[in-house]
């Protein structure tokens, strides 16, 4: 094979390889620059959802604003009178859950409109407290308690009265959970989620990512063009030892070449018809005999 031939498969394969590189850098950059800071939702999912109350709300904030979430900390912290359920922030992101007075509530969304975009606002309500009120779980809840002082005055109780005793006291116990709950219907749980509203890479960011990745890629793919052929001349050099050639492209290409007609004439002489050298009958004459022959006319 020529060195032109061979300069050119080479320049041919770089030019593939940093193509490549350039393609894999750039949708690894895309992917880069659409991401987005998240945190991790799962324990205040948890709270919120297993924490019993007659009211609850659920907020989920976007911000990209400078400072928004040290902003919005402030003004959740000035709307309750107690202290956070769960508070956890990072520089762009954070999850809040916290008592807010039922009053206050419209007022506090206000607020955190001018900071964030409310992109959902849920509100929930619990069904087991809709049809009871204070007045009547305060009265279960002593009817409770003299059932449970009476059977606690006998001094041999039998097993039955025991367990009613044990079922007494479970339900003592969620009666005045219920009542608490009651008693403090006028705020709400409310569960605050805050998060970017877009990618948080800046432009030179996202140029300094690409370059990097472009530089990594190409050196892994130079590698690895390298490792295969190399691997692929060991191959061949083993093959050769084995006595087993004529196999890769270049020999195959380095073999053949173009004849042209030239042992066409070969060819046809030494597969002729029958395979037998064909002989050839010459006759000749005398020229004076001709002479003669051509002097004598022949007479009437």
């Amino acid at each position: 094979m020529s060195k032109t031939h061979g300069k050119s498969r080479v320049r041919g394969i770089a030019v593939f390889v940093v193509l490549l590189a350039l393609a894999i850098s750039g949708y690894q950059t895309y992917k880069f620059s659409g991401q987005k800071t998240t945190i991790d939702t799962r324990t205040p999912d948890d709270i919120f959802r297993t924490t019993s109350w007659m009211y609850k709300s659920k907020l989920i904030l976007s911000a990209n604003e400078a400072g928004a979430i040290q902003k919005l900390s402030t003004i959740m912290n000035d709307f309750t009178r107690d202290v956070p359920v769960h508070s956890r922030e990072t520089a762009k992101a954070g999850t809040y859950i916290f008592k807010v007075e039922n009053s206050r509530l419209p007022e506090l969304k206000s607020q955190i409109s001018k900071i964030a975009s409310i992109t959902t606002s849920e509100s929930f309500t619990d069904s087991s407290l809709v049809s009871t009120n204070v007045d009547l779980e305060e009265q279960r809840l002593e009817s409770y308690r003299n059932e449970w002082a009476t059977l606690d005055a006998i001094r041999l109780r039998s097993e039955v009265e025991n367990r009613r005793m044990d079922h007494l006291n479970q339900m003592i116990r969620e009666t005045i959970d219920k009542l608490e709950r009651l008693q403090s219907a006028d705020q709400s749980l409310l569960y605050v989620i805050v998060s970017p509203a877009g990618s948080n890479a800046s432009l030179t960011g996202v140029i300094i990512y690409f370059v990097k990745k472009f530089a990594i890629y190409l050196l892994i793919l130079a590698v690895a063009v390298m490792i295969v052929y190399f691997g692929v001349r060991l191959l061949m050099y083993l093959l050769a030892m084995l006595g087993i050639k004529g196999f890769g492209l270049d020999n195959a290409l380095q073999n053949y070449s173009y004849r042209g007609y030239g042992g066409y004439g070969s060819y046809t002489g030494r597969y002729s018809y029958g395979n037998r050298s064909r002989k050839v009958k010459r006759i000749y004459k005398d020229k004076r005999a001709n002479s003669e022959d051509e002097q004598e006319e022949p007479r009437d």
